[in-house]
């Protein structure tokens, strides 16, 4: 399973996902801190989160083309553990990355701290809630309804819960 989750990161996949990464502070180029990357751009939920989706659904319906042969040799609850592992560390580097290039390129302005590790832990949150839908496909046949919901989710969690909280705060 380890192999197939490396083989999954081909070089033109790995290129695309470190320029996605390394596009953030270009493509929000009037945003100064981490107030407003995580707040107010709309460029995480958009191009990143989106882009993030799609992988996990992917890498899902690949795994689960082949998971005859997987479950074979290791077993059903094994191929189960070793998915959500697999899933789970995916997630996990993602976060990494995301974090950690937003807070290597941008400040964190004094007195916000807590609200925006608030909104990181909420955000971590929906991004296992979608990982866990997008789980929901494994043993059943790919349907695009595990792609839809988890990128309403992510829209929902946006537009509808943070975005009016923001301009509570700020007006």
């Amino acid at each position: 399973m380890s192999k197939i989750f490396l083989n999954y990161f081909t070089p033109k996949r790995i290129l695309l996902v470190c320029f996605l990464f390394f596009l953030t502070p270009f493509a929000t180029y009037n945003i100064t801190n981490l107030v407003s990357l995580f707040l107010t751009s709309n460029y995480i939920p958009t191009v990143l989160n989106v882009a993030y989706i799609i992988f996990a659904y992917t890498r899902t319906s690949m795994v689960e083309d082949i998971s005859v042969f997987i479950i074979q040799r290791i077993g059903i609850k094994n191929y189960h553990n070793l998915h959500f592992k697999l899933s789970f560390t995916s997630l996990l580097i993602f976060c990494l990355l995301l974090y950690g290039t937003s807070f290597i390129f941008f400040e964190m302005p004094i007195g916000y701290e807590k609200l925006v590790f608030t909104f990181l832990i909420f955000n971590t949150l929906i991004y296992i809630i979608e990982e866990l839908v997008i789980l929901l496909q494994v043993n059943n046949e790919k349907n695009m309804v595990y792609i839809m919901i988890p990128l309403a989710i992510n829209f929902i969690f946006r537009y509808i819960i943070v975005m009016p909280i923001v301009n509570h705060i700020f007006n």
